[in-house]
């Protein structure tokens, strides 16, 4: 087994209020080309050996994770036999968009909202 640790970070797939879709709240859903997004992402990595999903609270990461460990674990599949278990999501408070400048991001220093470290 090796300690190496492979993390990919995707934001989430369109929303309706990224569409701006009529009457579209802040916590919004994913809209259908929100949800081929999550699909092909999914597609893209279903090579790698990913086990677990971290996601924000807010609803259009929560069903861009859900498709994404619906989609891997039905991609990873030989045909014949079974696929492996949907990787494990969970939904933290913690993982937050935040305002942050380019001088912020290339220096490192971005907006903390409380910190805890993800479950083993």
């Amino acid at each position: 087994m090796s300690d190496r640790v492979r993390v990919w970070c995707l934001r989430h797939a369109e929303s309706e209020a990224n569409a701006k879709v009529p009457g579209a709240i802040e916590d919004s859903g994913l809209t259908q080309l929100g949800r081929s997004q999550a699909i092909d992402a999914a597609q893209r990595l279903k090579a790698e050996p990913i086990t677990r999903i971290y996601s924000s609270t807010a609803l259009r990461a929560r069903q861009t994770a859900e498709l994404l460990a619906t989609a891997l674990a039905t991609t990873r599949g030989t045909p014949g036999t079974p696929g492996t278990p949907a990787p494990s999501i969970t939904a933290m408070p913690e993982l937050v968009e935040v305002d942050c400048t380019a001088d912020a991001w290339r220096t490192g220093q971005t907006a903390r909202r409380g910190s805890r470290s993800l479950p083993a």
